[in-house]
């Protein structure tokens, strides 16, 4: 039987091999993701995180689901807007779970309900040298200064090319049965903002 091949950065590796490599580099950065966050985004991560909680519009007692929260710097902002009667519930996963993840997000949502997803999205034509320039030779080079770790921060510059593009995610949320999708971009498509809504 043939295995089932996705993505590991730019690598092809066997779908049952991905989510413990991915496990390994965010491992490896753990204690240095949040510095390498404000290093990586000159802090900007802040400003894109403030703008993606002010979209989701949540309020006192509501609750959210933080999924792929890594260090639960957004569920620290989802906290804030809830308070103590609400509940913010935080988990993580991998990109090769992303088509599953999204229909469950729907599935769970009550009417009225929003996706929110905030992810490194592909920038605009006349940045794309410069943005390859900084995330294929910069950013390894930081990570080896700072988390004394290239190879995970090489590795996350390829996923983040290889993460579907702004239209495409669209049309995942679409086809997972979300309406009304859209989404914003942010320092020139660095990141994006996608939302979509149960209805």
């Amino acid at each position: 039987m043939a295995m089932a091949e996705t993505h590991f950065g730019f690598e092809t590796v066997d779908e049952k091999d991905k989510a413990k490599k991915v496990a390994g580099v965010f491992t490896s950065v753990a204690s240095k993701y949040d510095i390498m966050n404000d290093l990586m985004s000159v802090g900007l991560h802040r400003v894109w995180k403030r703008f993606a909680v002010g979209l989701a519009n949540v309020h006192t007692g509501q609750r959210v689901l933080d999924v792929a929260g890594g260090s639960a710097d957004l569920s620290r902002l989802f906290l804030k807007a809830v308070g103590p009667s609400g509940q913010v519930v935080l988990t993580d996963i991998n990109n090769a779970m992303l088509r599953a993840a999204l229909r469950e997000m729907k599935r769970v949502l009550k009417p009225g309900g929003r996706v929110i997803v905030l992810e490194f999205s592909k920038v605009a034509k006349p940045l794309e040298k410069a943005y390859d320039l900084y995330s294929f030779k910069l950013l390894p080079k930081m990570g080896e200064l700072i988390a004394n770790d290239a190879d995970s921060y090489r590795y996350l510059a390829e996923s983040i090319r290889m993460h579907p593009g702004q239209e495409e995610l669209k049309q995942m949320m679409i086809d997972a049965g979300l309406e009304r999708v859209e989404y914003f971009n942010m320092t020139g498509g660095v990141v994006a903002v996608h939302r979509g809504y149960k209805l």
